[in-house]
């Protein structure tokens, strides 16, 4: 419909111009280790127990499976299965992994605006 033929005319534009950081996937797919791991340092540091640990992130599913790029995240403490399942089932829902028995949030999809909505959700899980 007229809809996403705008959305898609809009985004090609951003495109077209090279306005990498006006596409939201883009955006995040080039925020630095760098700045990732200040971010995950100040979320850490509101959460009893977290750690920040160095990671990775996967660039796009069914796209490109095997591209990474390179990460920090939070290590979240407690039953990893438990927090997990709490999260996927908040509101709004949270998408984290499990990774060695851990709960690790990566903070290349959530934008900065939303990490307060997040640790509310952690605190909530938690």
């Amino acid at each position: 419909d007229k809809l996403i033929t705008q959305v898609l005319e809009v985004t090609l534009r951003h495109l077209l111009f090279e306005e990498w950081d006006a596409v939201p996937a883009l955006r995040m797919i080039r925020v630095s280790a760098a700045e990732l791991r200040r971010r995950a340092e100040q979320l850490a540091r509101r959460i009893s127990g977290a750690e920040v640990m160095e990671s990775s992130s996967v660039a796009g599913g069914g796209s490109t499976p095997d591209q990474t790029l390179p990460a920090w995240v939070v290590a979240i403490p407690g039953n990893a299965v438990r927090i997990e399942k709490m999260l996927r089932g908040g509101d709004p829902p949270v998408t984290a992994r499990i990774e060695n028995e851990r709960l690790l949030v990566d903070l290349r999809t959530v934008l900065e605006s939303e990490e307060e909505e997040l640790l509310a959700a952690l605190t909530r899980a938690v």
